[in-house]
């Protein structure tokens, strides 16, 4: 008899935890979609960047060479395909809000590598710099954080640039915040 209840739980665990999984990556493609539609408006130029990475993706013509996974704690990480690592040594959103305390309140932030974005959304959100810059040298990593980040709803808060895949100009920036893994 307790064997019998044991797997039925063990089934209700797993109904659950793939229910919790199903939704999340509904929200994923959802903020996903989003972030694209008003990156078409906001910056054409990198909007196509971005369509051409994944449709190369898609068509099998470039390598995924990142990409969303759960890591063996169960969240949200990029995975490096080649070497197998994830980039996180931490649970990301956890990342962010740490980063917060690190950082002085200033006009200007400068972020030097996107991850999944969730130090952006926290500092942001909590510091309200009128100006940030978004340097990321990987178009991959960049899309990946287009999954997590809600960058229209940071540009509510703050006037965003993008640069993504190019050397940026840091001069400008009062404080930078590099991902420091």
């Amino acid at each position: 008899m307790s064997k019998e209840i044991d797997k039925q739980l063990n089934e209700i665990e797993v109904n659950d935890t793939m229910e919790k999984i199903k939704t999340m990556l509904e929200t994923m493609d959802e903020i996903y979609f989003k972030n694209l539609v008003w990156l078409k408006k906001f910056d054409n130029e990198l909007y196509k960047i971005v369509k051409k990475t994944e449709k190369k993706i898609l068509n099998n013509k470039s390598k995924e060479k990142y990409a969303i996974e759960l890591n063996k704690e169960a969240a949200l990480d990029i995975i490096n395909r080649k070497k197998k690592t994830f980039m996180y040594k931490c649970e990301p959103f956890i990342y962010g809000d740490n980063k917060v305390k690190e950082i002085k309140k200033s006009k200007k932030i400068a972020f030097l590598g996107t991850g999944l974005g969730t130090h952006i959304t926290s500092i942001v959100k909590e510091l309200k710099p009128k100006k940030i810059l978004v340097s990321e040298k990987d178009i991959q990593i960049f899309r990946c954080s287009l999954f997590v980040t809600d960058y229209e709803s940071i540009c509510d808060i703050s006037k965003i640039k993008f640069s993504i895949g190019e050397k940026c100009d840091r001069s400008k920036y009062d404080e930078i915040v590099k991902l420091d893994f």
